[in-house]
């Protein structure tokens, strides 16, 4: 099985692009449902979403109390800008990935529309199917599709439509 994810693995150039962009603090979390799309022995599937400000990053944190691998980094912390790097080296046996991706660059799974009009069907929710739009968002490490349905939009998981 293929992951599909709109977003990228960490690498080293794209923490210190974020890194110089200002981002200092960063919650790292296991993926909800990620370890099934990897094939071999995978022992997390992580996500890494990234702040500038560090009380959005600790609410970050509250929030996902019970989530296995949760952790706050902060930058200036030379510890945890060691472990960020070692992150961005892709240990063995982790997945990590960024919350980062682009709404306009963004390509939907294979009939995406057609799952997007039956998820609003199923649950009673009147579309023109021909006006439906969806476009991804994370919030707090989790994919959340925005169903635009014409009338009104709709935030889903992003695995509940897929």
């Amino acid at each position: 099985m293929e992951i599909y994810k709109p977003i990228h693995l960490l690498n080293k150039e794209l923490l210190d692009r974020m890194i110089s962009s200002g981002y200092q603090y960063f919650i790292r979390q296991k993926m909800s449902g990620g370890r099934g799309y990897f094939i071999g022995y995978m022992k997390a599937v992580l996500i890494l979403t990234h702040y500038k400000d560090k009380k959005e990053a600790l609410q970050h944190l509250v929030d996902i109390q019970g989530i296995d691998h949760r952790k706050l980094y902060d930058t200036n912390n030379d510890t945890d800008l060691q472990n960020l790097y070692a992150m961005s080296a892709q240990p063995e046996g982790y997945a990590v990935f960024t919350s980062l991706l682009d709404p306009d660059t963004w390509t939907p799974p294979t009939n995406f529309e057609e799952k997007m009009y039956k998820y609003l069907q199923a649950r009673n929710i009147q579309a023109n199917k021909d006006e439906l739009r969806g476009i991804p968002e994370f919030v707090q490490g989790i994919l959340f599709v925005d169903i635009y349905t014409g009338a009104e939009i709709i935030r889903v998981p992003f695995h509940d439509v897929r």
